[in-house]
């Protein structure tokens, strides 16, 4: 089933996360923490959209390994995508470009929703047929120490 309008995940149809510290800096213990906060996030966002269209898609750059998650949260939002497309690549800026561009262009899509200025200026470059569409992004913040497991007390 063909979808003609696309959205971004986080940061357009829902809250983007924030995390105060960076995955490459963290410590074995912060990165457990890190990916709770992730998992919470992807559980528990706000939404901030609801597609008006009854047939659109999501292309996200959230990893597969949340994909169940992410259909949980969906649904439970009553939001229901004719199909969601989760990025198989690295999670960076231009993984992300090259990840959405390519799959805009291979759905033929007409619209686009994306909350990152950076990445909606390569996708207008590179998606030529798809209006590109910046929507204003929310963010939730987290602390990474909020979400430490206490040391085991023996």
């Amino acid at each position: 089933m063909k979808c003609e309008t696309g959205y971004d995940l986080d940061g357009t149809l829902c809250k983007k996360s924030s995390i105060d510290k960076k995955w490459g800096y963290c410590n074995k213990a912060e990165r457990r923490a890190f990916n709770a906060i992730r998992e919470h996030h992807y559980k528990t966002a706000e939404i901030l959209r609801t597609p008006l269209e009854r047939r659109y898609c999501i292309i996200t750059s959230r990893s597969p390994k949340y994909a169940k998650i992410t259909l949980q949260w969906l649904n439970k939002g009553g939001l229901e995508p004719v199909e969601i497309f989760f990025i198989d690549r690295a999670r960076t800026r231009p993984n992300m470009i090259e990840y959405k561009s390519s799959k805009i262009n291979e759905l033929k899509l007409k619209k686009y929703y994306e909350d990152d200025p950076k990445i909606v200026k390569s996708l207008t470059r590179k998606c030529h047929n798809t209006e590109i569409i910046l929507v204003e992004s929310v963010t939730a913040d987290y602390n990474i120490k909020n979400f430490l497991q206490p040391p085991l007390q023996i």
